[in-house]
């Protein structure tokens, strides 16, 4: 019965709310909330009068009749206190309170998650390459993350599938809505081989303010973000975002100067974004931490659409790419003694850290510390010279 007073709460304060964040981050109770008074909840820092209005004003019922629908339709629920809640997802500003999905809940916790995302009046080139790319990807061992839309999204999820890899859809209205109408099948098998969640309950139709919502948990469920291919002003840019705000990684394609779709993708590279020339310019910057868990070999179909000889002339290992890096991980000088002056917080990263590089996410997640936090400080603690930064987001002393 626990789950009924999340999504009462959800239902009071709508998804991507800054005060339900709040709420996580301080650990309170939801049901403790829904039987506090109004009295005891205006003592709350967290809660304005307008807040308490809201929350006294939304019956447990409308909670209840969810629970209720999403039993019909066999679609399970998820909040941040279930063991199978995406642990990256608690670690993002605006933590969904609840997720309602279709399909492998504990695939979402899969440590090679990479969100693909573009437009949906793509190209004929931009869906071949989605496709090829995602496929590729899966090859190597990336679950692919999408937004199920027509264009790159579909090309994205389908490709992973062609592969026989993972895909995660992550939904902008409710999973009993067909949307897009066309995906009908690729929502199917989007569903029985990988998973699809969304924050929305059932019955929840398509709005526009609902996307850039959904966004956040497009980036946040991933170590890094692909824009294949994107015009200005496309949401796809909105998700590049929230991955920075994130402390995750943003890749980008090279575009045509005259291809209007690829605009955005131009201004992400200007801005620093990391361009992806094929499969392996996401795999380099994760080898060095992840290795272990990709697989060596891969049928690559942009290499054939390369037009390069044969696949097997062609063919990565992601230990030959290592190779470079541990060699000179293993040449670092002894760690340097963490000086007696130095902040307290700071000694306690520099503590959890060694001359192996680890990745940020990792890193937050051993010191209890927002990402982008970390991050703050480890730029401070470079610049004394007392941690060394790697390619991928990787940190080491």
């Amino acid at each position: 019965m626990e789950k009924v007073y999340w999504i009462w709460l959800q239902c009071a304060l709508g998804c991507g709310s800054a005060v339900a964040d709040l709420i996580v981050k301080q650990n309170m109770d939801p049901a403790q909330l829904y039987h506090s008074s109004e009295e005891e909840l205006l003592k709350l820092s967290c809660f304005t009068d307008a807040t308490v209005r809201k929350l006294k004003q939304t019956p447990l019922a409308a909670a209840q009749d969810i629970m209720r629908r999403c039993e019909e339709k066999h679609i399970w629920i998820l909040v941040p206190t279930d063991e199978d809640y995406p642990e990256r997802l608690k670690h993002i500003y605006q933590v969904p309170l609840v997720l309602y999905g279709i399909g492998n809940g504990s695939l979402l916790n899969e440590t090679l998650l990479i969100t693909m995302v573009g437009t949906r009046r793509a190209s004929p080139n931009g869906v071949r390459v989605s496709g090829d790319l995602a496929h590729d990807l899966a090859q190597y061992g990336f679950g692919i993350v999408s937004g199920m839309a027509l264009g790159i999204d579909s090309a994205a999820h389908q490709g992973a599938l062609d592969a026989g890899g993972l895909t995660i859809g992550v939904a902008g209205c409710g999973l009993d809505v067909s949307y897009p109408s066309g995906n009908v099948e690729l929502r199917r098998n989007i569903a029985r081989k990988g998973v699809m969640i969304t924050e929305y309950p059932p019955g929840t139709e398509v709005r526009g303010s609902n996307f850039p919502v959904r966004n956040r948990i497009l980036a946040g469920l991933s170590l890094g973000t692909v824009v294949v291919e994107a015009p200005k002003g496309s949401g796809s840019l909105i998700t590049a975002d929230l991955a920075l705000e994130q402390g995750r990684d943003v890749f980008a394609l090279p575009s045509d100067l005259y291809n209007r779709n690829g605009a955005g993708n131009l201004q992400l590279l200007r801005q620093g974004a990391t361009i992806v020339l094929s499969p392996e310019s996401v795999v380099e910057e994760y080898s060095a931490l992840y290795g272990d868990r990709m697989k060596t070999t891969i049928h690559s179909r942009m290499s054939l659409q390369k037009g390069h000889k044969s696949v097997a002339e062609h063919k990565q290992t992601v230990k030959e790419k290592e190779v470079p890096h541990k060699e000179a991980v293993s040449a670092a000088p002894a760690l340097r003694p963490i000086p007696d002056d130095l902040e307290p917080h700071k000694r306690e990263i520099l503590k959890k850290m060694t001359d192996k590089p680890l990745h940020a996410e990792e890193l937050a997640l051993l010191c209890g510390m927002e990402l982008f936090e970390l991050l703050a400080e480890l730029s401070e603690l470079e610049i004394d010279g007392l941690v060394k930064a790697y390619p991928g987001k990787q940190f080491g002393r």
